[in-house]
């Protein structure tokens, strides 16, 4: 049986994998859509890992923040797409949806690639983790859509939250519990991001809000 250590180190191993992929998606996709924004993102770990109070069997939740920009623009898509019209603008079809769609360029059919190709399966054999048993799921249509990934053994639900932004703010960084001072800092940012949203009233954005708070 592997120790607590053991497993949180294989933990954080593949959550650097995990933001590294998802870094050159959003790289890649920001290009293809012609916007400067391959780098401006956020990842918040959240729950008990977060907390470092995670026991060997707890799984992940991540939440990507990112610009809607990002992605494929929504009155473009929302204009010529008779199944993202039927949505209402809630949410794009699988066929735009580039984050949980099954299109070529999501998010989760790059996942999907990248992690049953033989070099990430070699990657991982290399540090000692078993591949056996991995999984990816795409679940869009849930009321809190998620990616439902199983690496190794570890499982983790990943969130995404586009905010209608054209930047993310610098010095949010959601990761970092030095001290209450900076809590609170992050807290108050992320507060701000919410409100400004729910000011849209965007039924688009409802998820992200969703996502963000927890709710």
């Amino acid at each position: 049986m592997r120790s607590n250590n053991e497993v949180q180190k294989k933990k954080k191993f593949i959550i650097e994998w995990l933001e590294g992929k998802f870094k050159n998606w959003l790289r890649n996709i920001c290009k293809k859509n012609f916007v400067d924004s391959g780098e401006d993102y956020k990842i918040i770990i959240g729950g008990s890992t977060f907390l470092e109070t995670a026991g060997p069997d707890s799984d992940l939740d991540i939440i990507f923040i990112f610009p809607q920009k990002c992605l494929c623009p929504q009155q473009n898509v929302s204009e010529n797409c008779e199944k993202c019209q039927r949505n209402g603008n809630i949410r794009f079809c699988t066929e735009h949806d580039q984050f949980f769609g099954s299109n070529v360029q999501s998010l989760a059919t790059f996942l999907k690639n990248e992690i049953y190709n033989v070099e990430t399966i070699e990657e991982f054999e290399f540090k000692g983790y078993s591949m056996s048993g991995t999984y990816i799921n795409s679940i869009g249509n849930a009321r809190v859509p998620i990616l439902s990934i199983s690496i190794s053994g570890v499982e983790m639900d990943i969130m995404a939250a586009p905010i209608p932004y054209n930047n993310i703010p610098e010095n949010f960084d959601p990761t970092n519990i030095a001290n209450e001072e900076i809590v609170n800092k992050n807290k108050k940012i992320l507060n701000e991001l919410i409100d400004g949203m729910i000011k849209q009233n965007d039924q688009f954005y409802n998820k992200s809000i969703l996502v963000l708070t927890g709710k």
